[in-house]
């Protein structure tokens, strides 16, 4: 027969393993890059996507660790299950594959900027063989400006930061820089004088209008709950108006 202290001590080491599971499954662990407005390790609550992923995760009692890399090692550390996701992706066949997306949770405009005295218009990607162009390592473009890229249609230079592209763009050593066009305005703003601002401007015509979403691994097999869990939070911040708020916000500056 056993004893009472012994069905005691038990029952402690029971709840001790379920708290013990329960605090493992509390946090997700996400890769981050550097993309002001949206994500910056420097920016406050690192950003308005990172503030949006941390409070809809908190709505379901999840935690964030977040962890900052360049965006190639950032996609890879997620992809192979070094870390649970990574914020913020555009949805293509490719990743598909490799990940579960969460709801929409910014919406944005990539645009092409180009300097002011050059003489600039454009339909398709034909009307674009003639110029260099600048673009970020690692970054999905679209499937119309993969084609082109992969077809040898256009030129493309790429480096680590979009800061670099517009920093080429002024010494004229490339004619066009692909970016969204908050990043892009975000970056001319804080990063460049108003007499370098000045001598830049972007075409009306977006290249493409996007989403991006969270995206966890589907080598973690939780993953598939945990995306649920971000969604229900997600629709939360949108139901209750918090989401455009915060939005607002990062239009007016907040999050420097």
């Amino acid at each position: 027969m056993i004893s009472p202290s012994t069905l005691i001590h038990v029952a402690f080491l029971l709840i001790f393993l379920v708290s013990n599971v329960t605090q493992a499954n509390e946090t997700v662990r996400i890769t981050n890059g550097d993309g002001p407005p949206y994500l910056s390790k420097t920016l406050k609550h690192h950003g308005v996507a990172s503030h949006i992923i941390v409070e809809s995760f908190k709505s379901q009692k999840i935690n964030v660790e977040w962890g900052f890399f360049p965006w190639k090692r950032a996609f890879k550390n997620a992809q192979n299950g070094t870390w649970d996701g990574s914020a913020i992706w555009s949805k293509n066949e490719p990743r598909l594959k490799s990940f579960y997306f969460s709801e929409p949770v910014i919406e944005a405009k990539g645009v092409i900027f180009h300097r002011k005295g050059m003489p600039f218009s454009w339909k398709d990607y034909d009307d674009l063989s003639k110029y260099t162009i600048g673009a970020a390592t690692g970054y999905f473009y679209g499937d119309d400006f993969k084609k082109a890229e992969d077809d040898g249609l256009i030129k493309i230079y790429r480096v680590t930061k979009d800061v670099t592209n517009f920093k080429k763009l002024l010494k004229n050593r490339i004619d066009l820089v692909f970016v969204e066009e908050d990043v892009g305005l975000e970056i001319l703003k804080t990063q460049f004088s108003p007499e370098q601002v000045a001598k830049i401007t972007n075409s009306p015509n977006a290249y493409r209008s996007t989403t991006y979403h969270l995206i966890l691994n589907k080598k973690t097999p939780s993953n598939e709950n945990t995306i649920k869990a971000f969604n229900a939070g997600l629709r939360g911040l949108k139901n209750s108006g918090t989401l455009q708020h915060m939005l607002s916000e990062s239009y007016s500056g907040f999050y420097k």
